[in-house]
């Protein structure tokens, strides 16, 4: 199942098929955002129904678990008793499962770089639901974690990409001046406090903060 950059299920044998938009794929997209592919009713009522009180909402989901089989034809890998609904971990593979076990690996290993060149795609792009907003934005401030973390050579790469990921992120941009800088860029750095001047005003209306001025400052006195 892919959940990074789209959300379609590959049958063994067969080709990626797009999930189709509605509540069934959503109840599918809230099992695989989780850890163990599992989730109780009461997390999944909360959040596929948080409109609805439990009387109603519990009846609607047990329908809704039956729409969600049939997503996937005669051999459906979701697994439910009266507490939980789960996909069958021996028979489901989930691309966020296999980032999320690399960035531990990429932890343990003191390789920040690696987590950012890992993720390629965004979670689950097209939907707006906000438990998947949640998840992430979580994803996000891991990866970006580990980008304000690197140095050396690699640093400025990286943590460009990681732009990509929160374009207005005020500290992602502190972390890639303070190494230009150091780096000797002051043209480059002077060229990036002038384009997120640009977007920060388009999209958020206020001042640049103090501490990108400040560096703004530093890089004039070196261009």
């Amino acid at each position: 199942m892919k959940v990074l950059g789209g959300f379609s299920i590959c049958r063994a044998g067969g080709e990626a098929q797009a999930v189709p938009a509605g509540a069934p794929g959503l109840l599918v997209a809230r099992l695989a955002l989780a850890e163990d592919l599992s989730c109780t009713r009461d997390e999944l009522v909360a959040d596929l129904y948080p409109n609805d009180s439990p009387e109603v909402a519990r009846p609607r989901l047990r329908v809704l678990q039956s729409r969600a089989r049939a997503l996937f034809g005669t051999d459906a890998p979701i697994e439910a008793d009266r507490s939980a609904i789960w996909l069958d971990e021996r028979r489901t593979e989930v691309d966020l499962r296999r980032l999320r076990q690399l960035l531990r690996r990429i932890a343990q290993e003191d390789n920040p770089a690696g987590a950012i060149h890992a993720y390629i795609e965004p979670l689950l792009p097209s939907l707006v639901e906000p438990w998947v907003v949640n998840a992430r934005r979580a994803l996000n401030r891991r990866l970006i974690e580990f980008a304000m973390s690197c140095e050396g050579e690699d640093a400025i790469r990286t943590l460009t990409r990681a732009r990509r990921l929160e374009p207005l992120s005020e500290d992602l941009v502190c972390r890639l001046l303070e190494v230009q800088i150091r780096q000797g860029d002051a043209v480059g750095a002077l060229a990036l406090v002038e384009e997120f001047r640009r977007t920060w005003q388009a999209e958020v209306g206020l001042p640049l903060a103090t501490a990108i001025e400040s560096l703004k400052n530093r890089a004039q006195t070196t261009a």
